[in-house]
């Protein structure tokens, strides 16, 4: 289920990958997206991301996420949070 609000996002994002559904993971980022994996790498596009993504859940492990700013402008947002 995609975020109506950039303020679900986390929320959502952290319910999909304890779940292991990459698929909802992806239908929260749009095409063009980019994603920050660890601090000096960036992932940009949809199968970037997807790797990124599929490299975490194959894992196993279990995420939880403090979002610490969601900045508006326009049409766009940037999310910025801690994980664990």
């Amino acid at each position: 289920m995609p975020a109506s609000e950039p303020e679900q996002m986390h929320g959502l994002f952290e319910q999909a990958f304890n779940a292991g559904d990459i698929e909802a993971l992806m239908a929260l980022y749009e095409p063009d997206a980019a994603l920050v994996p660890q601090p000096g790498a960036i992932a940009e596009g949809a199968a970037a991301i997807r790797d990124s993504l599929r490299w975490f859940l194959d894992r196993g492990g279990r995420i939880s996420l403090d979002t610490k700013l969601v900045l508006r402008v326009g049409d766009l947002a940037y999310l910025a949070n801690r994980w664990a």
